[in-house]
């Protein structure tokens, strides 16, 4: 798996794009690395490209625990955004299940999108 992060402080958010076939532990590892970076804010919004990853490999036990370690490193207050974009129905279902069990938990919103450019709108439009 293939995973960059690009920190846009003008733009207010985080953009990740991820590659490849995606594993618990290459993510987790990636994820850990994020929040370890001096440039990570947790206050800021983030996009996911992940038109070009697998995520098949995901159990759902290995969902929850990324929600967990998601959840413990954004901003403990507040509401931040998560665009999730992806190319495949396959990884669509494994994001809605993201999605579902992390937005009860949280005052954060995920969405799910087939489009870059609808994801970057919503996330740019702060009204909502």
């Amino acid at each position: 798996m293939q995973m960059t992060t690009h920190f846009d402080d003008a733009a207010g958010r985080r953009t990740h794009v991820l590659r490849g076939r995606l594993t618990f532990p290459a993510l987790i590892a990636n994820l850990d690395a994020i929040y370890r970076n001096a440039d990570y804010r947790p206050d800021v919004d983030s996009v996911w490209d992940m038109r070009e990853a697998d995520l098949t490999a995901f159990t759902f036990l290995e969902v929850d625990r990324i929600k967990e370690f998601v959840k413990n490193h954004w901003a403990p207050a507040g509401r931040r955004r998560a665009a999730l974009v992806v190319g495949r129905t396959v990884d669509y279902g494994f994001v809605r299940m993201f999605q579902s069990v992390f937005q009860g938990e949280t005052s954060n919103e995920v969405e799910i999108f087939w489009e870059m450019e609808k994801a970057l709108a919503w996330l740019d439009d702060r009204g909502a």
